[in-house]
């Protein structure tokens, strides 16, 4: 079955099909397949010798066996091993045999030809350095794989065989973390994965759960240009990705569009990217990292989401979220870190920065629209420059619905989850509260911009389970509020912030509290504190603030203190300022139970 090498350094041409009868044929050094027609059959394989092939998009090898040895090839087509890309019959069979071609030499190409529509019934491994380039050709999976049937499969690409339904990383891992296979790309295919109540009925909807695309223990690999397009609706639908990465390195997802399913999966591994995708019409979680270190989701667009899941989550340590357009948040637009729900495994988001997103709110009820930005688990995150609009507004505070939201932690051992927050330079509108910090070690909330909301600034610890506790606002502006501030913690600082037509400033209660330079503009009540153990105030500005006219009205600041002592109390330089009133009066403090201090002082500008 050798031929010999005086056949060498030539070129053959294959004119008719060839039954090579199950042999094994090993080429001479330098040869062309020149195919005019013809192919070559049933052969065990073929070994090549610097062999080239001449062939167009034509059928050229039918045969179960291998190509083997070396080849003189930078590209191959699956129509050379009999795929037709009509939307009818079946290619698997030709990807497979192209791509193990590929294998062979050690990478290459497969390309695919425009307009042409592959339909996909099994699963296609891939190998180190093969790239699949679209061309803007269609992949589109057979029904029958949806049928719960013993020829379900779970994935078109993937590195490593799935062998039961993806459900969301890490739930279903498949990987060992242990780097296999490296520098493979698909390029510019549309994905076509038709689930819908038809194809699906709606009670084996869950059976679904597909990934068109899984990396698994893979580096320096990317998708990109790849459009992923489903039926799924807001009845009928799947949480499950449909492009993942597990336990991968310096992989990425790049300008991609997703349609009617759910998106993109990161599980572990480090230095991943999901730069510049677009979602519309997602089920779930539109972009998931669960744990990892440094991965980046930046520049990515979202739309309409049906499930009220979080849009974007990361429970990856230094993990970068920047440039994110959120359209339609259906429940919260951010999320960093999860509940350490699993013994002995972290989901915090350490070292995290979540920066210059824009999050609007989507169709608001119950469950829609309701937290921009939710910080569950991870110490040491910025929050910076982002843009939050158009959440759900309700008309009294709850827990549960805020611009900015740290969940906080209700017992001792839980308290370094939220450490040394950042909250800085992000503008809020149009939420029923600002920013809320609840039991935090250490928050530092500067120069954000808060309008249109019921509360402004809400921050609470546990003064048992965390004493040390530190709230430091300042230069922060909040305009049109029912409530500007509401503060419960051991030790609060509150400087150069300016608060502009509130109903109420509202409440500094317990802890000690610094209330410097501030500015308070057309607030009907004026701070109230109840309980503090100190209270310094100092240089701040009041105008037209507190109702005028008797003294019953109201106070610029009223507090009861049944355990602070007066030399804990310091009022130094207020203006208080009402140049639109005849007769101005109210009161500067109203005094109740101060230890050692009996009356009320009062202010008449005459």
């Amino acid at each position: 079955n050798t031929i010999p090498e005086a056949y060498s350094d030539s070129t053959w041409k294959i004119g008719y099909d060839f039954d090579l009868e199950g042999i094994a044929v090993v080429l001479p050094n330098n040869i062309t397949l020149k195919f005019v027609g013809g192919s070559l059959n049933n052969y065990n394989s073929i070994l090549g010798a610097n062999t080239k092939i001449d062939t167009g998009l034509n059928e050229s090898f039918d045969g179960k066996g291998l190509l083997q040895g070396t080849w003189d090839l930078e590209e191959v087509y699956p129509e050379w091993f009999g795929a037709l890309g009509n939307g009818i019959a079946y290619d698997a069979d030709a990807f497979i045999k192209a791509v193990n071609f590929l294998n062979t030499m050690g990478g290459g190409d497969l390309i695919l030809t425009t307009e042409k529509n592959y339909v996909i019934d099994k699963e296609i491994l891939l190998y180190s350095n093969i790239s699949i380039l679209g061309n803007s050709a269609n992949i589109s999976v057979a029904l029958s794989t949806y049928d719960i049937s013993p020829n379900r499969f779970f994935a078109i690409f993937t590195t490593v065989h799935l062998y039961k339904r993806p459900f969301s990383a890490p739930e279903a891992p498949f990987g060992t973390g242990i780097i296999k296979f490296n520098n493979i790309h698909i390029k510019n295919i549309t994905f076509n994965l038709n689930r819908d109540g038809n194809t699906t009925p709606l009670n084996y909807m869950r059976s679904s759960d597909f990934n068109a695309i899984r990396f698994v223990d893979t580096e320096n690999s990317s998708v990109e240009n790849c459009h992923f397009l489903d039926k799924q609706t807001a009845d009928i639908w799947t949480l499950v990705a449909v492009l993942t990465f597990e336990k991968s390195n310096n992989c990425s997802a790049i300008n991609n569009t997703f349609n009617r399913c759910t998106g993109i999966a990161l599980s572990e591994g480090v230095g991943n990217i999901v730069d510049g995708n677009v979602m519309n019409n997602s089920p779930g979680t539109q972009i998931e990292v669960f744990m990892g270190t440094h991965h980046k989701i930046i520049n990515n667009t979202t739309n309409a989401q049906w499930y009220p899941v979080s849009t974007i989550g990361t429970s990856g340590k230094y993990s970068v979220v920047r440039n994110n357009t959120i359209n339609a948040s259906a429940l919260t637009g951010i999320t960093l870190g999860h509940r350490n729900e699993v013994v002995g495994t972290d989901y915090g988001a350490d070292y995290s920065i979540v920066e210059n997103n824009h999050i609007k709110g989507g169709t608001v009820s119950i469950n829609t629209g309701r937290m921009g930005i939710l910080l569950q688990n991870g110490k040491g995150i910025k929050v910076i420059d982002n843009t939050i609009t158009n959440l759900f507004k309700g008309t009294e505070y709850t827990n549960l619905d805020a611009g900015i939201i740290v969940s906080g932690a209700t017992i001792i051992s839980e308290q370094a989850w939220h450490d040394d927050l950042v909250v800085e330079r992000n503008k809020i509108s149009s939420v029923t509260t600002g920013i809320q910090i609840r039991d935090m070690i250490n928050a530092k909330v500067s120069s954000n911009d808060i309008n249109d909301v019921l509360v402004g600034i809400y921050g609470e610890s546990n003064m048992a389970n965390s004493p040390n506790a530190k709230f430091v606002l300042n230069n922060n502006s909040i305009t049109d509020s029912s409530i500007a501030f509401m503060l419960y913690g051991p030790d609060n600082v509150l400087t150069n912030n300016t608060v502009t037509r509130a109903d109420q400033f509202g409440n500094l209660h317990y802890g000690h509290f610094v209330f410097n330079n501030n500015i308070i503009k057309e607030c009907r009540v004026g701070p109230n504190s109840i309980d503090p153990l100190s209270f310094t105030m100092k240089d701040n500005y009041f105008y037209n603030t507190v109702p005028l006219g008797t003294l019953e009205e109201g106070s610029v600041l009223t507090m009861r203190a049944p355990n602070m002592g007066l030399d804990n109390l310091t009022i130094e330089g207020t203006i208080i300022d009402h140049p639109e009133a005849e007769r101005p009066t109210t009161w500067v403090l109203r005094a109740f139970e101060l230890q050692g201090f009996v009356g009320s002082q009062f202010f008449n500008k005459n």
